[in-house]
């Protein structure tokens, strides 16, 4: 059977029509039948005996039309009220075209649109099962199943778990005699499609690509389907066993796009490295969120393979390993890993580190400290130590001097497969909803990817006009957030949910999120993860009596200021998909996965008054991320609302268009943070700091290495972007060395070497100047200092040093905070309180400034949710974000840091307290939300 040539322009109409689009060149007859030919064309001999070359995007271009095509049929099937069986039907062949071709999360998130209970026939259960044999257990609890049907199931599931030859021989035969005796032509299609996907999935089998392995990778492969991954997916499979990533222990950079698998690469990168026995792992994640998740993976996937170490939150020593004995894997932030690396030998023993989002390297003081990091590992493995980095990315492209970095045998693994289609559109201020073309597969040749694959005119409710002043900003907000709304609303209708609208602040989350929440009608029957989150509130956070308002019509909120128990809450009930719409800043592109079928992308413009500027193009690609989850969505949709309040240098009518067509750009290669010469002199003040502290962990790590600084240096990335990496690493090795108040950090010998007060300095994480305001601080310290006083008068001195990551502590250390409840006066009380778990609410209500307001509503009545208050619930994020980064994070780092420096000090007083006891009673005083703290400073960064 010959393939269609309309094809593409098939699939092109069917998500035009999907977006709103009024005209149609092809029915939905048409497309139906346009599908099933091309799915015909793929039952020949040749194609059921070499089902990889459907891993060629190219080659798979048919049947991924024929996927969608059916997929939106069904969509039109459901939206004109056709019977279930014919819409069930429509649903079994798209998620058939999908296995076909080897996709098979999209065959299952087709497949969970199915009832399985009406089922109808041995054919429809034994596609549902090849299709998503994750589901089998499932069909074998049924009693429908039964006969050569389950006696198929339960070859299956044993072939997907040891991989045996002598089992899969028999599973063909099985299928081929179901087809045999099929009742009907449709059931007799099914079958017949479902060969093809038989042999993706015995071909992607994890286990038969193991079956020859050690008896420890066999255990990982069984690790893996115990966990519900039986196969890879297609690029997996073929770089691992088909590129050097998987035959070679060379280091790597892997980009492939988000869905596309990158994680599990990693995860046989490390079992493949810890194989032959004791050894150190370390998988390198910049945000605990995603830490959390990849810790959870990483326990399900190796069970007592490895021990599984989780190393998060601030610069903080950990317990000692024995990976001499023992397979040690950790994941970590890059803050514990340099504190790990300076107090334990794990040189000796590491066999692979990752260095999950990498391209955070362009990202302020954490992509300093990474850059460094990775600096210091390739000066081991020039010096002989013997170890891979792996370096992993969604979102960059061009990585030429990413490789040249980490040597010239560095293996450059790109794939551009991705399960689930992309779209973007712009709603712009005229009304006029345009879908762009992008980099879509089934592009049109000579379209280019800002055409407009589907365009429709959508009117704003309320009219804005560009601003930038703060009084013209604020008073259209309103406006913004009913627009927004509506978009929202509009795009449910259209394209189902959930639905995420992504905001620059925590204050534009509460309002939007209200604003919508006030334009629709109740739920008539909460879910109980909605009823459960609600009774928290009602009994424990008054305060967010709004949000209980928000719920009830399945709208939430989601920023680091909302409490730990509430935020997890809100996050189930999402995954859950019991809140249809969530407003949440930007943080949440960096945090946990969460099932949305659309982004709305609220705030294109970052940033404030003079540093305001759009997004960085590589953000906009990990939002995009957020939406059309792999295995719950075929496609995930980002709009970008043109919001015209922001500097005028970009959103003015005739700039807007072309700064918002630069999100929609492949982001050019990565630049190093270190090396950026126009950085404001707070941030240069902020990375000089990081490159002082790690050109001093680099000193002891290398003690024959003569002027060490000019190898670090030359080590850097920023070296191989022809950037400047030497002035910065100069300038750390001078503030080393000064010598004009007293002992310097280390001395100028060949090679150069740590003084007593280096080797201190050293295993605080901090540069040389900060730790000398420390020693000065700790020189006068006075005796008898209860732990409050002392805390307080830590802040005054600490609070502005350049490793401080947040802006209002810095402020209110420097005494030029306004506007502010909180006063530097208050900290005793504070550090009193937070000792004696006094609730957060009770805290702030009891500052004095707070009690003295003459706000129209108090800081009382707004916490017991009698009344609400923009600016009391501003007062109260910064208020929660400042205690629990100082309290949780910053206040203990410096104890312990103090703790290293005290012996120097030349201070009795300083040199007998327990500073370590102290650090750890303000960390374990209450459940620090770490996550949050981290969330809330890279929002500042």
């Amino acid at each position: 059977m010959k393939i269609p040539e309309n094809y593409v322009e098939a699939e092109n109409t069917a998500a035009a029509l999907l977006r709103g689009q009024s005209l149609s060149p092809l029915s939905y007859g048409e497309m139906y039948a346009v599908a099933q030919s091309i799915m015909g064309a793929y039952h020949g001999a040749g194609q059921l005996g070499n089902p990889t070359s459907l891993h060629e995007e190219d080659d798979a271009r048919p049947l991924i039309a024929a996927a969608r095509l059916l997929d939106a049929v069904a969509e039109s099937q459901v939206v004109r009220a056709l019977p279930a069986d014919i819409i069930r039907r429509t649903r079994l062949l798209a998620a058939n075209a999908f296995g076909m071709a080897g996709n098979l999360p999209s065959a299952a998130a087709v497949v969970r649109k199915i009832d399985l209970d009406e089922l109808s026939s041995d054919a429809e259960f034994a596609s549902v099962g090849i299709t998503c044999p994750t589901l089998i257990p499932q069909l074998l609890a049924m009693d429908k199943v039964s006969g050569q049907l389950r006696t198929f199931f339960e070859r299956l599931t044993l072939f997907l778990m040891t991989g045996a030859d002598v089992v899969e021989s028999n599973l063909r035969p099985l299928l081929e005699q179901m087809l045999l005796y099929a009742r009907s032509p449709f059931d007799m299609a099914l079958l017949a499609n479902s060969r093809l996907v038989l042999s993706q999935v015995q071909h992607l089998s994890i286990a038969k690509a193991l079956s020859l392995a050690s008896d420890f990778m066999r255990a990982f492969g069984i690790g893996l389907f115990n966990a519900g991954r039986p196969c890879f997916l297609p690029p997996q499979q073929q770089i691992l066993f088909n590129s050097r990533f998987g035959q070679t222990k060379a280091n790597a950079v892997v980009t492939v796009p988000t869905s596309g698998g990158k994680t599990l690469l990693a995860e046989f990168a490390i079992a493949s490295a810890l194989e032959p026995g004791p050894g150190v792992a370390i998988y390198v994640v910049p945000y605990i969120a995603l830490g959390n998740q990849v810790h959870e993976t990483l326990k399900r996937h190796f069970g007592n393979l490895a021990r599984i170490h989780a190393f998060f939150g601030g610069f903080k020593a950990a317990e000692q390993l024995n990976s001499s004995l023992y397979r040690e894997i950790i994941v970590a932030t890059p803050e514990r890993l340099d504190a790990v690396l300076r107090t334990q030998d794990l040189y000796r023993h590491l066999k692979v580190i990752v260095f999950d989002e990498a391209h955070i390297i362009e990202n302020g003081t954490r992509g300093a400290r990474i850059e460094a990091l990775i600096a210091r590992l390739r000066l081991q493995q020039m010096t002989g130590k013997n170890f891979r980095i792996v370096l992993l990315s969604a979102v960059l492209s061009d990585v030429e001097a990413l490789c040249q970095w980490l040597g010239s045998d560095t293996i450059n693994v790109s794939n551009n497969w991705r399960p689930t289609a992309r779209r973007v559109a712009v709603w712009r201020t005229s009304g006029r909803l345009r879908w762009l073309y992008a980099n879509d597969l089934l592009k049109p040749p000579a379209a280019l990817p800002t055409d407009a694959l589907a365009q429709s005119v959508l009117p704003w409710p309320r009219p804005m006009v560009p601003a930038e002043k703060y009084s013209y900003v604020q008073s259209q907000l309103p406006n913004a957030f009913a627009n927004a709304a509506f978009l929202g609303r509009y795009l449910f209708d259209l394209l189902g949910g959930p639905i995420l609208i992504v905001c620059g602040t925590k204050a534009s989350t509460r309002s939007l999120a209200g604003t919508l929440a006030d334009s629709l009608a109740p739920i008539e029957k909460l879910p109980h993860s909605i009823l459960a989150l609600i009774e928290i509130i009602n009994r424990d956070h008054k305060h967010l009596s709004s949000l209980v308002k928000m719920l009830v019509k399945g709208v939430a909120y989601h920023n680091a200021s909302l409490p730990t128990d509430v935020r997890k809450k809100v996050e189930e009930a999402i995954r859950l998909r019991d809140i249809s719409f969530t407003c949440a800043t930007t943080t949440l592109a960096e945090g946990v996965d969460l099932p949305f079928r659309t982004t709305i992308l609220f705030d294109w413009l970052q940033g404030y008054d003079e540093n305001q500027k759009p997004m960085a193009s590589l953000l906009f690609r990990n939002i995009a991320g957020r939406c059309g989850r792999a295995g719950e969505f075929v496609e995930g949709d980002t709009v970008i609302f043109d919001n015209v309040l922001g500097s005028l240098k970009y959103t003015r009518e005739d700039l807007r268009e072309a700064a918002q067509n630069e999100l929609l750009n492949a982001p050019s290669a990565l630049k190093s943070t270190i090396g950026n010469n126009d950085l404001s002199p707070q941030e240069r003040q902020a990375v000089d700091a990081v490159v002082s502290s790690q050109l001093l962990a680099t000193i002891p790590e290398h003690p024959n290495i003569d002027r060490i600084e000019e190898h670090f240096a030359g080590a850097l990335y920023s070296r191989f972007r022809h950037q400047d990496p030497y002035t910065s690493c100069r300038k750390a090795r001078l503030e080393l060395l000064d010598d004009r108040n007293g002992e310097p950090f280390a001395r100028a010998a060949s090679p150069m070497w740590l003084t007593e007060k280096g080797v201190a300095a050293n295993m605080t994480g901090l540069s040389a100047s900060s730790a000398s305001l420390l020693l000065d601080f700790l020189s006068r310290l006075r005796p008898n200092l209860d732990v409050d006083h002392l805390s307080s008068e830590l802040i005054s001195t600490a609070g502005i040093i350049s490793e401080q990551g947040n802006n209002t502590l810095a402020g209110l250390s420097a005494g030029t905070l306004k506007r502010s409840y909180m006063q530097l006066s208050d900290w005793k009380t504070l550090s009193a309180q937070w000792r004696n778990r006094t609730p957060f609410e009770d805290m702030f209500v009891a500052l004095p400034k707070a009690a003295k307001s003459k706000a129209s509503v108090s800081a009382e009545i707004w916490i017991s949710g009698q009344a609400e208050s923009d600016f009391v619930a501003r007062q109260y994020d910064r208020f929660v974000e400042v205690l629990e980064y100082s309290f949780g994070m910053f206040v203990p780092w410096m104890l312990r840091a103090c703790h290293y420096l005290a012996p120097i000090s030349k201070n009795s007083s300083a040199e007998s307290r327990n500073w370590l006891a102290e650090a750890e009673m303000y960390e374990t005083a209450r459940q620090t939300d770490l996550a949050a703290i981290e969330l809330d400073s890279e929002a500042q960064s």
